[in-house]
């Protein structure tokens, strides 16, 4: 059976994410090969991966030869690429799929050292379906983080004075921008993140994607879309 490889990092990864149930924000190598997991970490990564899932073996480059490549003078990027080909070594790896965002250069360096690498698109979009207990939980914190967020960001809306040409709040415009920091405050007390959301009014919630900016009038239609990630 061919092998699984992934090399991204935890936090913007699905397919990591899913894999390792921790958020780790540098990339890796994770690997899975004959009911073996084991994921290629620095070493203050170790304990954290160990403690989220036991299940995993973890690698520190330590152990491949790192401080002895990089003494030789090695660059960085060169001598990473030959740990994750000592890595798939030591594993006993000759075949592995990988998901379509893998790197093409990881993906060549792999080639070359006799790994057949190939694109399983369908496999890992396959292993994404099937949540387990934790990710479970993390979906159900993430959507208990919108609501909340939504239910702060209508109270401010409710609480505005509107008899001006603007919402005033605390002697102040209400603005795209005031819901914002609240919004992300909620995300942060209930566990969960969002690098970017949509808060916009009147004429911007015609135009996609726009994040929104600026006072909000009375009468404005606003558009909220949250998208809050559990950590």
């Amino acid at each position: 059976m061919d092998a699984v490889l992934i090399y991204a990092d935890s936090l913007r990864s699905p397919d990591m994410r899913h894999a390792v149930p921790v958020a780790v924000p540098d990339p890796f190598l994770y690997v899975e090969v004959d009911g073996r997991r084991a994921a290629v970490v620095t070493a203050f990564e170790v304990p954290r991966i160990a403690a989220a899932d036991p299940g995993i073996e973890t690698i520190p480059p330590e152990q491949l030869g790192m401080d002895e490549l990089l003494a030789a003078g090695t660059p960085l990027a060169q001598a990473e690429l030959e740990i994750y080909t000592r890595a798939c070594a030591r594993l006993e790896i000759e075949r592995a799929v990988v998901p379509p965002g893998f790197p093409l250069e990881l993906a060549d360096h792999l080639r070359a050292h006799g790994v057949e690498v190939s694109v399983d698109r369908e496999l890992f979009e396959a292993r994404r379906r099937s949540k387990n207990a934790t990710e479970i939980e993390g979906l159900r914190r993430a959507q208990r983080a919108c609501e909340a967020a939504l239910d702060v960001a209508r109270e401010l809306l409710r609480s505005a004075d509107a008899s001006g040409r603007v919402l005033m709040l605390d002697g102040e415009p209400l603005t795209c921008e005031r819901i914002r920091v609240e919004v992300e405050r909620v995300f942060s007390a209930h566990g969960a993140a969002a690098e970017e959301f949509i808060v916009s009014h009147g004429a911007q919630t015609a135009i996609g994607h726009e994040t929104g900016s600026g006072p909000i009038a009375p009468g404005e239609a606003i558009v909220f879309d949250l998208y809050p990630r559990d950590r």
